[in-house]
């Protein structure tokens, strides 16, 4: 599936990578890495190094999908992830 597309810029004449979807952009953060292919997980590198925003938002998913496997001491790391989530 390619999640990049090109459009054409009516005011430049050129054509220009579109952005994903947000739906899209949400599945590629959600998916687990290793279900990922070479092409998602390097599209998923440019979008969350697009800005500061996106890069702390992966991180936040990824912190939080570790978070859902029962260990002990869970409640303490939520805890602190929502504390970091709010910052």
């Amino acid at each position: 599936m390619n999640l990049l597309y090109r459009v054409h810029h009516p005011r430049t004449g050129r054509s220009r990578p579109a952005a994903p979807v947000n739906k899209r952009v949400a599945r590629l953060l959600l998916t687990r890495p290793a279900a990922l292919s070479s092409s998602q997980h390097a599209l998923l590198g440019e979008l969350t190094t697009a800005c500061p925003e996106m890069t702390s938002l992966a991180r936040l998913v990824g912190s939080f999908a570790a978070l859902l496997r029962p260990e002990p001491g869970n409640e303490a790391r939520l805890k602190d992830w929502a504390q970091d989530a709010r910052s």
